[in-house]
């Protein structure tokens, strides 16, 4: 029997000595109750957050004391091992503030910090694999308020990076708006700058997380106060580390409880600013309306779970396998009375110079931009900012420079099935129209945009292609195919005679460029056929093989 030999070689590995997000994480901060007693009944409790389409528990349920020690750490790994999902370990030994304790930690004890790295270090290979990092603190203040937290956070993130660079310490940081909650530290937008760069930017480096996390919700205390600001801020500083946000969707004593548009705002809005986590605060609550209410899922629940299933299978993926490029709004972020609620800058705003020369027509409208560099690909995440079940829904037309006739392509937002399908564009005087039609208020839409520089083609079957070289070839040679959308693709190759001899590729693949080797060295001199199929096409090729 042949040994096959053919490569799949798409992009390099690249080898990571620190901590480097692989997937989008959408994630729960007061996770599910736990018994901590019955595993049957918490595999079940957390198995209904995986079902809402989280991927990792980051914060105990409303101060679950025994979340915070050994044996209950073990207890949720265990679980989340044999289930699915990740944790971030929440030991109280390293985590400066919590409700519960009387006072936070104000210094760094090393001999702590190495009974902390044994108790991790023991854990099982199943249980380290559940574990996604190490919470530190939630909604650190200003060093001008309290400059031994800052220190001790600084410490605390430095011992976890050298003692495990594969897995991220946790920094929560505040919004800006966290005058209004009594950090009188922030007396201006400077300050609040100045607080980032304490917590992301220290002098030492080792000492900076690997990613930004902050909490960010429209209407915290009755306000809405430099939203789209804070986003883009926080990404500056951040430079090139991912960025997480928390979502809010509690109901608060004062009345206010967020809709269904609040919360398609709330987690779209950070999409389009290239966000790769998204955390739902809380996931459950035992008085008021969250996600979960003492066990039992909300309305809420459902809606988190569309929104994440779009994110899991569409959004996600473009977003973690994409450069950012920017966000750009058409207008500045009014109420729905046209009130303005945060004036946006006029770099930030649709413009000549904006890249890839996008437009939009709708003055609720916004775009993300990102690009692919491996496949070519520009995407456009089409926002409707309003944030509330009585804004409007819109249609958006969107104007793209050049010929881009069958090259814009999207996906359904809601099902089951995820395959892109080419958008109705028209043409004229060298731009592209395409319309989002019913953009409900805070929803966002992908559309994927195919050979950016290149010109148009009738139909997008045309770019389909496979070719080889060298032909004529001594042993071996390189099979080189495109695919424009995600598709099946079987490469298969054939004798003189019509007998299979070699399968190269039977699997799906996501939109891009593949190249594969082909290893003849077993084969005997003649003329072979190659041939990939896919759902839509059909395209083969002659090869001569001389030695």
């Amino acid at each position: 029997m042949k040994k096959l030999l053919a490569m799949l070689m798409v992009i390099p590995c690249i080898s990571y000595s620190q901590w480097h997000q692989k997937e989008f994480l959408l994630g729960a901060f007061m996770n599910p109750d736990l018994t901590f007693v019955n595993q049957t009944a918490d595999s079940a409790s957390v198995q209904q957050a995986i079902n809402a389409g989280l991927n990792i528990l980051t914060y105990p349920y409303y101060y679950d004391y025994d979340a915070f020690n050994e044996n209950g750490i073990r207890w949720i790994l265990n679980i989340c091992s044999q289930i699915g999902i990740k944790y971030i370990g929440t030991d109280s030994r390293h985590l400066i503030t919590t409700g519960w304790r009387s006072s936070a930690i104000s210094t760094f004890d090393s001999a702590t910090a190495q009974d902390v790295s044994n108790f991790y270090s023991s854990l099982s290979l199943n249980q380290k694999n559940a574990l996604y990092g190490f919470e530190i603190v939630d909604e650190p203040a200003p060093s001008v308020m309290n400059a031994s937290q800052l220190n001790v956070t600084h410490s605390w993130v430095s011992h976890f990076k050298s003692f495990d660079s594969d897995r991220v310490a946790i920094v929560d940081l505040l919004p800006v708006y966290a005058i209004n909650m009594g950090y009188q530290g922030f007396t201006s937008t400077s300050a609040y700058e100045d607080y980032l760069d304490e917590y992301l930017n220290s002098s030492d480096t080792n000492s900076n997380p690997y990613v930004a996390v902050y909490n960010n919700y429209l209407q915290s205390h009755g306000d809405i106060v430099r939203y789209f600001y804070n986003m883009n801020i926080l990404r500056e500083k951040a430079k090139t580390r991912p960025l997480w946000g928390h979502i809010d969707v509690n109901q608060r004593t004062s009345g206010f409880n967020p809709d269904r548009s609040y919360m398609r705002f709330s987690v779209n809005s950070h999409l389009a600013y290239g966000f790769k986590g998204i955390i739902y605060f809380p996931y459950e609550n035992p008085d008021l309306e969250s996600l979960v209410m003492n066990g039992i899922p909300t309305r809420k629940y459902q809606w988190a779970q569309e929104i994440n299933n779009y994110i899991s299978n569409v959004v996600g993926p473009a977003i973690m396998s994409s450069k950012y490029i920017g966000t750009f709004h058409k207008s500045d972020f009014t109420n729905n009375d046209n009130n303005l609620i945060e004036s946006i800058p006029i770099n930030q705003k649709i413009n000549k110079n904006t890249p890839y020369h996008v437009d939009l027509s709708h003055p609720q409208s916004m775009a993300g931009i990102f690009y692919d560099e491996n496949s070519k690909y520009m995407y456009l995440y089409i926002v409707n900012k309003g944030f509330a079940d009585n804004f409007d829904t819109i249609n958006v037309t969107v104007t793209l420079s050049g010929d881009k006739r069958n090259k814009v392509l999207t996906t359904p937002t809601t099902g089951t099935e995820w395959a892109y399908s080419i958008v109705q564009a028209d043409y004229s005087d060298n731009l592209t129209y395409f319309m989002v039609d019913n953009l409900l208020p805070g929803e966002g839409r992908l559309f994927r945009i195919i050979d950016v520089e290149g010109t148009a083609v009738d139909n997008i079957l045309c770019n389909y292609s496979v070719s080889i070289n060298p032909n004529p070839f001594n042993s071996t040679t390189n099979i080189a195919l495109s695919i424009p959308i995600d598709d099946f693709v079987c490469l298969e190759v054939y004798d003189i005679f019509g007998e299979k001899v070699r399968t190269l590729l039977n699997e799906y693949k996501s939109a891009g460029t593949y190249n594969i080797v082909f290893d003849a060295n077993n084969f005997s001199n003649g003329i072979y056929m190659y041939i990939m199929r896919t759902s839509k096409i059909a395209k083969y090729g002659k090869m001569l093989l001389i030695k």
